[in-house]
């Protein structure tokens, strides 16, 4: 397991006391978007500083759909999400990209599916549930695997993300019955998906994360492998 040099940790004491919290906007409805106010004190200095963060539907857990499949035309065997090592050659899987029409940008954007999750669910049903509402393709909770989890901006955020993968059949083109939520989908490689990124095509911060975490995955199991 990689770790973090020990010159780095540990971390100094925080620069702010956290006094309390308060609620300061809430949507009803929809996404219950919430700003909710953090009343901070410089520890240096005594000074009072108030800091705001938005969650959405109380910052219930979400989760980022990465749908895997082989690039061989025709091979269906697309084993369980378990199986990394099967997608561990650069050319050997293609991953789904939707088309979303974002109020934020005004614009169309080529994003991973995603999702945020309903009480009582875990990271794999969100996603599987997510994936079929978006897309009409159906995926088996069991087959989803947790990669990892993230926040979008530590910042400004309280959100809590799953990063998910699993895979999806060679016979799967089109979408069935969904909510609406994007116009398309399109299955590509792996290298055009990097070309995407150099050439600023793809803007999604969640999306380009997310993609990250799936290839340091690949890598680490590729290299992994070698050791043996």
């Amino acid at each position: 397991m990689a770790e973090i040099p020990e010159r780095y940790a540990p971390d100094p004491l925080a620069p702010l006391e956290i006094r309390g919290e308060r609620q300061v906007f809430r949507e009803h409805g929809g996404a219950d978007f919430t700003v909710t106010a953090i009343d901070t004190s410089v520890r240096k200095t005594g000074k009072s500083l108030t800091l705001h963060v938005a969650s959405v539907k109380d910052a219930q857990p979400g989760a980022v759909c990465i749908a895997v499949r082989p690039a061989a035309p025709g091979n269906t065997n697309v084993g369980n999400a378990n199986d990394v090592d099967a997608f561990a050659g650069i050319d050997s899987c293609q991953i789904l990209l939707a088309r979303h029409w974002r109020a934020s940008t005004g614009k169309w954007e080529w994003e991973f599916p995603r999702g945020m999750g309903e009480p009582g669910e875990n990271a794999e049903q969100t996603a599987a549930r997510e994936f079929r509402e978006e897309t009409g393709i159906a995926v088996d909770a069991s087959c989803v695997r947790t990669l990892q989890t993230m926040h979008a901006d530590t910042g400004v955020l309280r959100d809590n993300i799953a990063v998910t993968y699993f895979p999806v059949s060679t016979d799967t083109e089109t979408a069935g019955e969904t909510d609406g939520e994007l116009s398309n989908f399109v299955w590509i490689g792996i290298k055009q998906m990097r070309h995407l990124i150099a050439d600023g095509q793809l803007v999604d911060g969640i999306t380009l994360a997310s993609f990250m975490v799936f290839i340091a995955h690949l890598s680490a199991r590729a290299e992994e492998s070698k050791a043996r």
